[in-house]
């Protein structure tokens, strides 16, 4: 499983505690999907996720089955953070 550490960078689907966003890592942006209960995701949002890549009819998303809010490191992390 693999491991990614980046920003959320819109919301695009919620409902229940499942969530479709958009998220960006390492330079990429790609969509990622899972439940997410008692968290509220929101952009600029730093998280570490663990998952695969899956196919679907809605193009390569990351199933998403494990995640970690991380605190941010940086001024504009924490100034975002605090915007949000």
């Amino acid at each position: 499983m693999a491991e990614y550490r980046g920003t959320v960078v819109r919301i695009i689907y919620e409902k229940e505690g499942y969530v479709i966003f958009s998220f960006k890592a390492s330079g990429s942006e790609f969509k990622a999907k899972g439940t997410f209960l008692g968290v509220e995701l929101r952009p600029h949002m730093e998280l570490k996720l663990r998952g695969e890549f899956k196919d679907s009819k809605y193009g390569r998303d990351l199933d998403v089955k494990s995640y970690e809010e991380v605190e941010p490191s940086d001024v504009e992390g924490i100034t975002n953070y605090l915007v949000a």
